[in-house]
């Protein structure tokens, strides 16, 4: 490959970016040849990038150095998801009573983007947004720290969207949601905001047993 990788910071971002979208499967043994290889780098760089991943849960390192993709952790997903749903449901309730026109803009900005990505079936590029229209939230309601700490946390979540991301319809309700959000913030709807915000985050939840029914190699017992 003609790309190198110059520090930690990018070999563990460009991992943790494989395993979340799949690429990387749950389970799955990970060559430490075959990645010095590809990322061009000595054991020292690609064993600091385990640990790091080890530390967000991504990661299992087991004896004889033999590291594999860790398994979906349903349990600690339900925890994560509840502390954020907790937030972002908070968030959006605040934000509705900001009257922010700048920020009103910018997520229809990024609807018009997602509906885009849609239209070209680029569902990498599509769950990309997924990720900005949240943190945008975050950044305007000024909690880009806790933003931070829940996207450190939320590996075993981010891999059942990934799971629930392609199925029929999913893109467009991601998309219906978002716009439901943004048009209660617009309205100056509290009300409205926090529920279609509580509406959004449990969709990938109510179907995580039937998730875990069709991929059970994925998941943790």
């Amino acid at each position: 490959m003609s790309e190198r990788y110059h520090t930690d910071l990018d070999i563990v971002g460009d991992l943790r970016a494989r395993i979340l979208s799949l690429e990387l499967a749950p389970g799955i043994v990970l060559s430490r040849n075959a990645l010095m290889q590809h990322y061009r780098i000595s054991t020292t760089p690609l064993r600091d990038a385990f640990l790091r991943l080890k530390d967000d849960g991504l990661v299992d390192i087991r004896a004889q150095a033999r590291t594999r993709v860790s398994l979906i952790d349903l349990h600690h997903a339900t925890q994560i998801h509840f502390l954020r749903s907790s937030v972002e449901q908070t968030i959006v309730e605040d934000l509705a009573q900001a009257h922010d026109k700048h920020l009103i803009e910018q997520l229809r900005y990024m609807l018009d983007l997602q509906r885009a990505c849609l239209d070209q079936q680029d569902l990498a590029g599509f769950r990309q947004l997924d990720l900005a229209f949240h943190q945008q939230l975050f950044t305007a309601s000024g909690h880009d720290t806790v933003y931070h700490f829940i996207r450190r946390e939320s590996g075993h979540i981010d891999r059942i969207r990934a799971l629930h991301l392609p199925m029929h319809g999913k893109g467009v309700q991601i998309l219906d949601d978002h716009t439901a959000i943004t048009d209660a913030l617009h309205n100056h709807d509290a009300p409205a905001a926090r529920a279609a915000m509580r509406r959004h985050l449990s969709q990938s939840f109510v179907i995580g047993g039937t998730l875990k029914e069709q991929h059970p190699q994925y998941f943790a017992k």
